[in-house]
């Protein structure tokens, strides 16, 4: 369960760094299919198939949005994001935008992740002192039993 909810939300900060670079080379002017290639470096090897067949659908007509939809490269709020940006021709600035929603979405789950651990750590450091002191003072205490 930890590892399927850890690998999601690696998964999500992968696309987040992927839309990213994708929305600022296409904000830049470079072609979108000739921008997802680019990006394409950027997914870990697991993700670059899915990158390719996003870029296959694109050369081959398929929406932006159905291209990442098919390809299992779009989470639903994505897929509305690019609908979105596809009516308004502003595409580049979409995929920011939901690179921005994943990564904050990303540092939410980090965040409560951090907050559940932080007990955790508190107790076995508190342990590991506990038993540091009891057995710095256990020679003491065996000495002082000898000696009486």
């Amino acid at each position: 369960l930890a590892r399927l909810f850890l690998s999601q939300k690696f998964q999500s900060y992968l696309l987040a760094r992927w839309y990213r670079a994708t929305g600022m080379l296409v904000q830049g002017g470079i072609p979108l299919s000739q921008a997802l290639l680019i990006a394409n470096d950027l997914l870990t090897s697991g993700l670059r198939s899915s990158g390719r067949d996003v870029h296959d659908g694109v050369t081959q007509g398929l929406t932006p949005s159905q291209a990442y939809v098919r390809a299992g490269m779009a989470t639903p709020v994505a897929e509305q994001l690019l609908v979105a940006g596809e009516r308004t021709g502003d595409l580049g600035t979409v995929l920011t935008r939901i690179a921005d929603y994943h990564d904050t979405e990303f540092g939410r789950a980090m965040e409560r992740a951090m907050r559940a651990l932080e007990p955790i750590v508190m107790a076995v450091i508190g342990i590991g002192v506990g038993v540091i002191i009891v057995l710095m003072y256990l020679p003491i205490f065996e000495l002082a039993s000898a000696i009486q």
